[in-house]
């Protein structure tokens, strides 16, 4: 179990502050694990369309103040692209 290498980890080679997660992995019984442990962790989620539609709103760069004029439209994102 993944928990048992965060231990190893822990135990032999440093204290864990955070520990990132792929898509794959967030199952509840593993963050409960890293929640009692106390660690923190960022997690990537599968791709969910009701959460893409609610973020809609926020992905947008906000319209050009009056007078100013935006050359290209901009797409704000946080996925490292």
């Amino acid at each position: 179990m993944i928990l048992d290498v965060v231990d190893r980890a822990e135990t032999s080679l440093c204290k864990m502050t955070t520990v990132r997660i792929d898509e794959g992995f967030p199952s509840s019984v593993f963050l409960a694990g890293l929640e009692a442990r106390g660690i923190h962790h960022v997690a990537r989620l599968r791709a969910n369309p009701t959460l893409d539609r609610l973020a809609e709103l926020h992905m947008n760069r906000p319209a050009a103040p009056e007078g100013r004029l935006h050359c290209k439209a901009r797409l704000w994102r946080d996925d490292g692209v």
